[in-house]
């Protein structure tokens, strides 16, 4: 672990490890709704691996404090929020990332920002 992960303090993020390469994935959170980030080193270092979380590439469509899972080699993000007070947006949707596309050495620059992409399932 590192005081230095490389993404900026946040919180309400999902946090996840594979079972396959055993990257640990931090997603999203406030105040950045967007992000994707993995460690293959158990956590001395991050790479940032996409911007484009939820298909979105701007805060009102980010969100955070949602519930993260890995089942059958994907990844599935379930509910969460987007409001910047108290009371605000609330989502009951589920959206899934096929983890097939995340190698255990990957860097940000190596994809096309497409093959990063959720596909909403519910809705």
């Amino acid at each position: 672990m590192t005081s230095s992960p490389g993404f900026s303090a946040r919180s309400g993020l999902g946090v996840v490890v594979t079972p396959q390469s055993h990257n640990i994935l931090v997603i999203a959170g406030w105040p950045h709704f967007l992000y994707i980030w993995s460690s293959s080193d158990n956590g001395n270092t991050f790479t940032q691996i996409s911007d484009l979380v939820w298909n979105c590439n701007e805060d009102k469509c980010g969100k955070f404090d949602f519930w993260p899972l890995i089942h059958n080699g994907s990844l599935y993000t379930l509910g969460g929020s987007a409001a910047y007070s108290t009371f605000g947006s609330l989502y009951q949707d589920t959206w899934v990332l096929n983890l097939s596309l995340i190698a255990e050495d990957v860097l940000f620059e190596d994809f096309n920002e497409s093959e990063l992409t959720m596909n909403k399932l519910i809705k």
